[in-house]
């Protein structure tokens, strides 16, 4: 059987086609390239909560900037996490994502 192509070199499996599914909080997200929109996009918030709800873990690697960066994208870090705000969704706390990424899969 092939490798996902969707698991990252990070053990971060799926969490790059979650991460693709909220493409519509980009242009809230985003440094540069047509980001520093200053409300995110309608279909945002339901792809947010989305994530939340399915792979939680994946805003870790989000948020971490490593998966992003790998496509050439530049997350405005402070955003991202103002971003459940805006949207009313509630997610775990960014703090545990420090601990969950030390975890091996």
């Amino acid at each position: 059987m092939a490798p996902s192509p969707s698991s990252g070199p990070s053990g971060a499996p799926d969490c790059m086609t979650n991460l693709l599914n909220m493409t519509d909080c980009l242009s809230y997200v985003q440094v540069g390239n047509g980001g520093g929109a200053a409300n995110p996009d309608k279909a945002c918030c339901p792809e947010l909560a989305g994530l939340v709800d399915s792979s939680p873990q994946c805003l870790c690697y989000l948020l971490g900037g490593d998966m992003a960066a790998q496509y050439g994208i530049k997350i405005d870090k402070a955003k991202a996490l103002k971003l459940p705000g805006v949207c009313g969704v509630v997610t775990p706390d960014p703090s545990l994502c420090s601990r969950n990424l030390q975890l091996s899969p």
